[in-house]
């Protein structure tokens, strides 16, 4: 991450020298996205826009600030003028297809995906992103087409074996599809989602608690605001009868690193004989965080519906857990 500091500190000098620099504020703007700087991302994006309207660069940044703080509909805006300024834009194609699938706009969600990969054929990136939208569609042979083209593509991008897994999960392949999670999680090992697909195919293979708990847990370590890996903690805990996998070895070295993390879980915590305490406070992490996004207004459309439920149960749970405090 150095180099985009040092990126930034030499556009912070050309802007010095020219305030007007357009292209200097845009070339900002995606050394600050790098570094998850989104406010500065969009004030520079901005700045460039407005020395620059017809810039679809800037246009795109400032649709991937408002993409990652969830507003939706405003990104796919943004995305909508880049595409105005530059038709041929596949990434831009490709961008506005992910904001149209986090609004559930499935089908229009594919159609940008096929037009970002007419225009890019080697766009892996599309071919996982159309494959999760298929997934959504019940099509789970073609999401598993899909990201294993992306695959061929670029053997080394962890969100396509994790996005394969998902349709072969529905498949019902849970060997193939915990292989795809572990795989993802060698390449990527902060990457949460792969975490909460391999705890859910244990879960739903062979109902191995212990493990679901440990892939859980990372997950909601990794994303710690997540109010659903919160919740499927605190459920797993409920549901754990038995104390007795500490030496499978091989799965805590399939755990990208936080194997030696995951057995603290059972050891320090006295995990078994403290399940129901610990998942209360599960349930109520869960419960505040749900709110917080709420309040916060990070969630919208189908989402907000989904978290206002979510809500609902977890305060549900809460009530029916009270004796266990």
């Amino acid at each position: 991450m150095g180099h985009f500091s040092l990126a930034i500190e030499d556009y912070s000098k050309s802007i010095e020298l020219n305030s007007k620099f357009a292209l200097a504020y845009r070339c900002r703007s995606d050394a600050k996205l790098e570094l998850n700087d989104n406010t500065g991302a969009f004030d520079d994006s901005t700045t460039a826009i407005e020395l620059k309207p017809n810039n679809p660069q800037a246009f795109l940044n400032r649709g991937l600030v408002k993409h990652r703080m969830h507003y939706y509909q405003d990104a796919i805006d943004e995305y909508d003028k880049a595409i105005e300024l530059n038709s041929e834009y596949a990434i831009a194609y490709n961008n506005r297809g992910y904001a149209k699938y986090e609004l559930n706009h499935l089908h229009d969600a594919i159609e940008d995906y096929i037009k970002a990969i007419e225009l890019k054929p080697d766009y892996y990136t599309a071919y996982s992103n159309r494959g999760l939208a298929r997934c959504e569609l019940n099509d789970y042979n073609g999401e598993i087409k899909d990201c294993t083209k992306a695959i061929e593509l670029q053997p080394y991008y962890a969100k396509a074996y994790n996005n394969r897994s998902l349709g072969k999960y529905k498949l019902k392949k849970y060997i193939e599809a915990i292989s795809d999670c572990t795989r993802a999680i060698e390449l990527k090992n902060d990457l949460h989602e792969a975490y909460n697909g391999l705890g859910i195919n244990y879960y739903d293979w062979k109902r191995e608690i212990e493990k679901t708990i440990c892939c859980f847990r990372i997950a909601s370590d990794l994303s710690p605001n997540n109010p659903h890996y919160l919740f499927k903690v605190a459920n797993m805990y409920m549901e754990w009868e038995v104390n007795n996998f500490l030496n499978d070895q091989l799965f805590f070295d399939s755990l990208g690193g936080h194997g030696e993390k995951c057995k603290t879980f059972f050891i320090d915590e006295n995990a078994f004989n403290e399940r129901e305490k610990i998942a209360q406070t599960f349930y109520s992490r869960a419960f505040i965080n749900a709110i917080n996004a709420m309040r916060t207004d990070l969630i919208e459309g189908p989402n907000k519906i989904t978290a206002f439920l979510f809500v609902s149960d977890g305060n549900h749970m809460l009530r029916d857990r009270k004796s266990v405090v």
